[in-house]
């Protein structure tokens, strides 16, 4: 409430304030708002406001966010009637001059960008084109996504508003930008601001019975967290639009009541279910998918493609919207002409008629009639409808016109294909309806990603645009869902329209990756590249560099030299998998399903807790409508997951596992294995990669995309394995963190070779030694991310039993393979955790004498060494004077050392110190030989069975 003086002294006259008190602490919250009422008074006397009016609601204790919010607007609308704008604000933001106004001028916008108008510097497009505006909310230092402000140029903005403090950085934002309104799919509840009749519209349309009449459902969403979401979906449904104020900036000091009261919402995020059930049948029932097609057949090879698009696209959709832009009997006079003889006498008769019929419309219904015949081989009931195009060249109407066609044929879906493109075969209609059946209502907007063949349908371009190295691969829009009150258009392009884009534009929160790749066929030929570098080169005059690739024109397609390519690996799909159990923080699962949903053809979860046979009952039961509900589930399953996390795995058709973590047998290793080999079992010969990821893992928005990035990974064909870099941030404070590697995403293998061994830092290590004596060299590559695992920063309770598992496996593992580099290296590194430097080091001499190939042991090793040589300068410069010679040289060895060695990472466990009292594992130092050049070898055993022998290297471990 310490901002509140602000709200008054920049409040605009006739307005009501109504302050919504839901306190945490009564007593509290009494003084405080006596307090408040004190400085508004000593505001009115500074700056006095005509007809400003604020009224307190109480609450006698917290009622969540949406039921505060109802409350106060329950009150309003008894009391004073609606007005005719609706401002919600947290109490914890910092307004600025003139916001209300600023806000109140994108709900009465004529004008409005999409975030493309505004990067390209293109015009807006009149509002009445999409619909009505009834919602905006501000940019915001503190907000996320599109709302947030520190998303752009983030030096220059941090550094101004420190400069100037907010108030002072929104008025030169506004004078800067002036007044732009950006079309955004949803606005976040920091600060919202509704029309009257929006509002009401949504007050009266929650979709429960609320506790108090407003506009939030403040049932379904008890606490905070994802009611505005809800918020902006009811309205989009109902018709009307949510925007973003681009020239409103205030400030947002983000989940401070979360934080201090309900933390086990987890920043509101533990109402993602809440959310994704309340909208189950909209994302889950069944869609009429329509493909959206706008195709000219300039030349023989168009149609055999468009032929290959059609049966292919029409095995995966319900109908198709067709645009003819041109009349097909040009292609008798192209440069293929002689092709016309090999055709089918079908394929020949569209040509011969076209050349016939001088109508467009006519023209239209021939290839409409050609294409059911096609489609009609697939599905019976395939719907398809044809429309000429009659303007000059203008590729955005153009698609424009595909997709109101697409409106008009009901489509709840609409996936954009040009005519040269092709679904690969791994797609099968259960993964395409998979895929856009996705739980979370908020993914509306699915990207494909294109393999561009060149010379035969063999190769494909991996050079830039075509790809960016593992990082992406060409990729954009083209799946979305269809908003059925107002037509969606694409507004992007230069002036006649090239380089709009296949989609009208979503918001980010909106788009997702999908694992779906199409197969680009017009650059295969030498011959239609020419043709289409011409056609681009001479239509398009402003060429930007951004859109048309490095060189300003369109030469990468006609590209001859020392052009980059690589076979096409047609088993390119991802299955992934993590391991859970009852300690896990649910949220955290939820956010990795949303990730991974779009990019895998299959999920599943290992659950290595306790799981009872009597409470397996509900993962065989296909009917959840005869689930428990959340209050009777833990009473009735003692064992297994949680009612939420079972609700999580049902939306996302996530395959359970069970495998519980056993100390003494196979720890980790054998629970991932689980995984793995399910996969295999049960593959269909389309999956080709498997990727694992930890609930408590995360990938920074600063990295490049990790979906896209992932995606593009699976498409290589020499790689086995893709090796993960992580910082590991922990609990102690010192904003210490340590870094470690270890392969996530490796080849699924038809026979079993690839396993993971190991108990607690488990890897694939054995297994690629096993290839190598079969002849086979795994590569092993870098992904081009780093990962933040916070599994580590837990409460020191919760890192004292984690840690003491892990020490229990590690000696299970020792005392059982002594030889086992990777678990000396992970008890050495428990071991300086724990303060036994001694120790430590005996880990490391152990895991480099038996570390073979391996080179982990050596780099731990070196590093402990390397601190250990800092400490010792630091004795060393502690008994010099600053007239020794070697005073500075020390001086500058221990800087140098402190940047290359810095001290491990400490995690707190409390009082828990497991290696103080242990005695380590015992050794065995007579099968250790050295040889001259100071090597270590490990003498093998004489056995009959070779898979018996120890094995002795190592990749890494995390």
């Amino acid at each position: 409430m310490r901002t509140f003086g602000a709200f008054y002294k920049y409040s605009e006259s006739n307005t009501l304030f109504v302050v919504s008190v839901n306190p945490h602490k009564m007593e509290d919250a009494k003084k405080n708002i006596e307090a408040l009422k004190g400085l508004i008074g000593a505001q009115a006397l500074l700056s006095p406001k005509e007809n400003v009016t604020i009224e307190y609601v109480w609450s006698d204790e917290p009622i969540g966010f949406g039921a505060a919010v109802n409350k106060g607007y329950e009150f309003a609308k008894e009391n004073y009637g609606i007005p005719e704008y609706i401002t919600i604000a947290n109490d914890d933001l910092h307004v600025t001059p003139g916001w209300m106004e600023s806000l109140a001028s994108s709900l009465e916008t004529k004008e409005v960008y999409t975030y493309s108008l505004l990067e390209t510097k293109k015009a807006p497009f009149p509002v009445e084109e999409i619909g009505k505006i009834g919602i905006t909310g501000p940019l915001s230092p503190g907000a996320y996504g599109e709302s947030g402000l520190f998303g752009r140029d983030f030096e220059w903005v941090k550094s101004e508003i420190i400069r100037l403090g907010i108030q002072a950085f929104s008025t030169d934002w506004r004078e800067l930008h002036g007044n732009r309104t950006i079309l955004q799919n949803i606005v976040y509840g920091f600060c919202i601001m509704l029309k009257r009749d929006c509002a009401e519209d949504l007050a009266q349309n929650t979709g429960v019975e609320n506790q108090y009449y407003g506009p939030f459902d403040d049932v379904s969403f008890p606490v905070g967290g994802y009611e505005d979401n809800d918020l902006c979906l009811r309205a989009q449904e109902m018709g009307w639009r949510s925007s973003l104020s681009f020239h409103t900036v205030i400030g947002h000091m983000m989940h401070q009541t979360l934080k201090e009261i309900f933390p086990g919402q987890y920043h509101g995020t533990k109402n993602l279910i809440r959310y994704m059930l309340k909208w189950e049948e909209y994302t889950q029932s069944e869609k009429n998918v329509i493909a959206a097609y706008r195709v000219s057949i300039k030349n023989i090879n168009e149609l055999i493609q468009l032929e290959m698009s059609v049966t292919r696209v029409s095995q995966l959709v319900d109908g198709i919207s067709f645009v003819l832009t041109n009349n097909p009997a040009d292609a008798l006079s192209s440069y293929d002409n002689p092709m016309y003889g090999s055709l089918s006498d079908e394929n020949k008769a569209i040509f011969d008629s076209c050349k016939e019929e001088q109508d467009s419309t006519a023209r239209a219904k021939l290839l409409e009639e050609w294409i059911l015949r096609i489609a009609k081989s697939n599905n019976p009931e395939f719907k398809v409808r044809c429309a000429p195009w009659g303007g000059d060249f203008n590729e955005r109407d153009e698609r424009n016109l595909s997709y109101q066609i697409a409106h008009e044929m009901d489509a709840d879906y609409i996936f954009s294909v040009d005519g040269d493109e092709v679904p690969e075969d791994r797609i099968s209609k259960y993964t395409f309806r998979r895929t856009i059946h996705h739980p979370d209502p908020d993914k509306t907007c699915g990207n494909v990603s294109f393999l561009n063949h060149w010379e035969n349908t063999n190769l494909i371009r991996t050079d830039y645009p075509f790809a960016n190295g593992y990082t992406s691969a060409m990729a954009g829009p083209r799946i979305w869902r269809v908003i059925k009150k107002f037509p969606q258009k694409v507004f992007a392009g230069t002036d006649i329209g090239l380089h709009c884009g296949n989609c009208p534009e979503h918001s980010k929160v909106k788009r997702y990756d999908t694992s779906i790749r199409m197969r680009h066929l017009s650059h295969v030929r030498s011959v239609d590249r020419a043709d289409k570098f011409k056609f681009y080169q001479d239509l398009d005059k402003e060429k930007n560099p951004k859109l048309v690739g490095l060189d300003g024109n369109y030469s990468h397609i006609v590209r001859q030299e020392n052009v980059p390519v690589s076979v096409y690996n047609p088993r390119n799909g991802i299955a992934a998998y993590m391991l859970a159990y009852e300690d896990e923080i649910i949220p955290h699962i939820g956010r990795w399903f949303i990730e991974l949903y779009g990019i895998c053809d299959r999920l599943a979860l290992v659950w290595t807790g306790k799981w009872e046979e009597e409470d397996m009952e509900w993962a065989k039961d296909d009917n959840h409508a005869s689930w428990p509900t959340e209050e009777e589930w833990s009473k009735k399953y003692k064992t297994g997951p949680s009612w939420n996390l079972a609700q999580l795995m049902r939306l996302f058709r996530v395959e359970v596992i069970h495998k519980e973590l056993a100390v003494i047998e196979g720890g980790l290793g054998a629970c991932r294995n689980a995984a793995i080999d399910h996969f295999r079992q049960t593959n269909k010969g389309t999956i080709g990669w498997v990727l694992s990821m930890d609930p408590d893992e995360i990938v920074p928005q600063d990295q490049p995309p990790f979906t896209a990035a992932v995606k593009r990974m699976a498409e290589v064909n020499d790689v086995w394995g893709w090796m993960f870099r992580f910082t590991n941030p922990t609990n102690a404070g010192d904003k210490k963190e340590s870094r470690s590697e270890t392969i996530r995403m490796v080849k699924l293998d038809d026979v079993g070779l690839v396993k993971v061994e190991g108990s607690v830092h488990e890897g694939y290590e054995k297994a690629f030694n096993r290839l190598m004596d079969m002849g086979i060299f795994p590569n092993v590559q870098y992904a081009p991310f780093i990962t933040v695992n916070t599994g580590l920063m837990r409460k020191p309770k919760d890192m004292a039993h984690k840690l003491g598992k892990y020490n229990s496996m590690l000696f299970n593992e020792l005392k059982k393979n002594p030889l086992d580099c990777g678990s000396w290296v992970a008890l050495g590194l428990q071991c300086v955790n724990d303060g036994q430097m001694a120790k430590a080091e005996t880990c490391y001499e152990r895991a480099c004498m038996c570390a073979g190939t391996a080179f982990l042991p050596y780099k731990e090793y070196a590093y402990h060494l390397g601190r250990k040589s800092n400490l010792m300068f630091k004795h060393t410069f502690e008994r010099l004077g600053p007239g020794h010679p070697f005073h500075k040289v020390c001086f500058e060895l221990i800087e140098k050392l402190e940047s290359v060695f810095p001290l491990q990472s400490i995690i707190d466990t409390g009082e828990f110190r497991p290696t103080i009292e242990q005695d380590l594992p015992d050794f065995p130092y007579d099968r250790i030989e050295v040889d001259e050049k100071g090597t270590f070898f490990v003498k093998p055993i004489e056995i009959e069975d070779a898979e018996d022998r120890v094995e002795n290297k190592c990749i890494g471990a995390k």
